[in-house]
């Protein structure tokens, strides 16, 4: 029984894991979910049924409407805990002074896809 392009692997204490993809993030990078069994045919068919109950239509087609200029105040807004306030500041005024006015109105779908 072939293996190859089903992510599905023994682990080193006997159990079988199954990866799949459960969602995406906002930059449209891939967000793993693993499923385990005793045996390879049950991790099989527990990744079927995990793998068909997620909608297709998953967060990377909703971000495809988004505008480049939205993500990057999304970036700026999730990472200003992080961020000095001197520095918050500074990329603020970057953002809206010199990258905002370039790429307006442009679909996020354009910039990555």
């Amino acid at each position: 029984m072939p293996r190859r392009g089903e992510n599905i692997r023994k682990r080193k204490d006997g159990r079988w894991e199954g990866r799949y993809i459960k969602n995406y993030d906002i930059y449209g990078k891939a967000k793993y979910a693993s499923v385990y069994g005793k045996s390879y045919l049950e991790v099989k068919q527990k990744l079927i049924t995990a793998s068909s109950s997620i909608d297709a239509d998953t967060d990377i087609h909703k971000n495809k409407s988004l505008l480049f200029r939205e993500v990057l105040f999304l970036w700026l807004e999730n990472n200003r805990i992080k961020l000095k306030p001197s520095t918050y500041s500074k990329y603020c005024r970057i953002i809206e002074k010199h990258l905002v006015p370039v790429v307006r109105n442009t679909p996020i779908s354009t910039v990555f896809l």
